[in-house]
């Protein structure tokens, strides 16, 4: 895993040394109960992870994707850093592998 920033957007990176995603399958694989008919289907999937997963991105005017370059698969999770919380929102504050906020974990998941 991978992070970065810079241009006002924050980049998290996971990659691997796998066979990867078939060309013609990397945008399907964003698609609902779809995957890839080159990866084995993991019996308790439904193929909506990605789908998810993008859709939450782009709600916060970010982006998911997928590259395979040079023998290593790629998603990259990107969106708009955010300097201050929102008026509405809980400061969330990481230190080091601690995450404290004036909220618990289970409350911002529900």
């Amino acid at each position: 895993m991978m992070t970065g920033s810079g241009d006002g957007v924050v980049t998290i990176c996971v990659c691997d040394n796998g066979p990867g995603i078939p060309e013609e399958d990397r945008e399907r694989v964003f698609e609902p109960f779809q995957s890839s008919d080159a990866v084995l289907a993991v019996a308790e999937s439904v193929g909506l992870g990605l789908t998810v997963s993008r859709k939450l991105a782009r709600m916060m005017d970010g982006e998911l994707s997928y590259s395979y370059e040079d023998g290593i698969s790629t998603f990259r999770l990107s969106f708009p850093a955010v300097s201050e919380p929102a008026p509405d929102q809980p400061a969330v504050v990481m230190d080091g592998n601690e995450e404290s906020s004036s909220q618990s974990r289970s409350d911002l998941v529900a």
